[in-house]
């Protein structure tokens, strides 16, 4: 069986037997209302919440980590907020992280921490405890040169102060940084930096595109990092760019936005960008084949196979979201596109699997939704998950507006 419901690419079925056994990704719930949106916390948050991601704690409960561009100038105004749910449907704000400088043209030793985005949290399964990373940017007025509201986006971590859940609900040195009358980033370590980035142009210049050597890493940097753990211990993470810069070196060679993949024999690293068609140029890793354009993809382990891998992300050229498959998480084939009957997809924030309590308490919604029926609802081979997302509200333009968190439920089978 090949099913696929609201999908968007024609000969998806075939391409489905050919995409590493990739499960079937099917639509099954969408709530009737957003989870945080523009009226949660007023006074707190201009913009809303773009990327981000939902992990389960070990209590059952969830977190959220999200970027929030909380005031002006949008994108360069930047904090990370946590979140906490019990039911994955009521979200309740918990504490500001990281609060960026939001300086345009910023200098010396706070110049990469103008803008944060790209919030991740890994659990290092070595000690149990959390680590928290985030893209740190420098930021100038965009000129002829091209998009610097965020650039040479470099990857900045911290571990919690304390292992499990307990680190979940600590702030990663917000309050001991406070104290000290330091930036909390300050004490921050750096994952994963831009390779051979130039220096920037004198004015009314633009950067020549010989300065730019790298098929996958552009203007931006850096701009998305999601580790995840290899089946031999080790670690991987898709390192997202995009080619901003004027004139772009790589149009017609590879999409805007790009990512590959950086690898570490530990969770803290040190990490190095996977060229295994030469292992001496690490900068020169290629960019995954997975889409033509593609942004801030998070990998979690398949429920088919607990060895194998799947990921959500941004892109793709479709309204919703991309879905693909790995079976040892190096190598990728293509994504397929999945359109969504809700607001349009920015940034899915993970796949997690549900509970039978949850599964239990949902059923009813679910059934009524009406995609799944009772027998396909509870149908062998399958596995129910949450889909949480950033989105923009269709009825609304988005700028200077409010990006909204949402959770849905799909189904995957096989």
């Amino acid at each position: 069986m090949c099913q696929l419901a609201l999908a968007a690419a024609v000969g998806w079925c075939a391409l489905h037997t050919v995409v590493q056994a990739c499960p079937s990704l099917t639509v099954a719930w969408v709530p009737p209302y957003t989870q945080v949106n523009q009226t949660s916390y007023l006074g707190l948050n201009k913009h809303g919440l773009e990327d981000g991601i939902v992990v389960r704690r070990a209590d059952g409960a969830f977190s959220m980590l999200s970027a929030e561009p909380y005031s002006d100038p949008y994108a360069v105004a930047m904090q990370l907020g946590m979140y906490t749910s019990l039911n994955g449907l009521d979200w309740t704000r918990e504490r500001t992280l990281r609060v960026s400088t939001g300086l345009e043209g910023s200098q010396g030793d706070d110049a990469l921490h103008a803008a944060h985005w790209g919030a991740i949290l890994t659990k290092n399964t070595a000690n149990d405890t959390w680590l928290m990373s985030y893209v740190g940017y420098k930021a100038a007025k965009p000129n002829a040169s091209g998009f610097l509201a965020n650039y040479e986006g470099t990857i900045f971590s911290r571990y919690a102060t304390e292992p499990g859940d307990a680190g979940l609900d600590s702030d990663f040195g917000e309050a001991a940084a406070s104290k000290a009358k330091t930036p909390a980033y300050a004490n921050d370590v750096v994952l994963l930096a831009p390779d051979d980035f130039p220096p920037f142009p004198a004015a009314n210049k633009t950067w020549p595109s010989t300065a730019w050597p790298h098929q996958c890493q552009g203007l931006q940097g850096t701009d998305s990092f999601a580790p995840y753990q290899l089946n031999d211990g080790s670690w991987a993470a898709f390192a997202g760019t995009s080619h901003q810069e004027t004139p772009n070196p790589w149009a017609g060679k590879t999409g805007r936005w790009v990512v590959s993949i950086a690898t570490a024999p530990e969770l803290s690293g040190p990490w190095t960008r996977y060229n295994p068609a030469n292992i001496k140029k690490p900068a020169d890793a290629p960019c995954s084949a997975i889409a033509s354009g593609l942004e801030n993809p998070i990998v979690m382990r398949r429920p088919d196979n607990g060895k194998a891998f799947h990921a959500v992300y941004d892109g793709g050229g479709h309204p919703g979201f991309g879905y693909a498959c790995s079976e040892d998480g190096l190598s990728w084939a293509p994504g397929v596109a999945v359109t969504t009957p809700f607001n349009s997809v920015r940034t899915p924030a993970g796949l997690v699997p549900m509970t039978a309590a949850e599964v239990a308490e949902r059923e009813a919604d679910i059934l009524a939704y009406g995609v799944l029926n009772a027998s396909q609802l509870h149908a062998a081979n399958t596995s129910l998950q949450w889909l949480f997302f950033t989105g923009h509200p269709t009825n609304t333009t988005f700028e200077p507006g409010w990006e909204q968190f949402s959770a849905s439920i799909v189904q995957l089978s096989w």
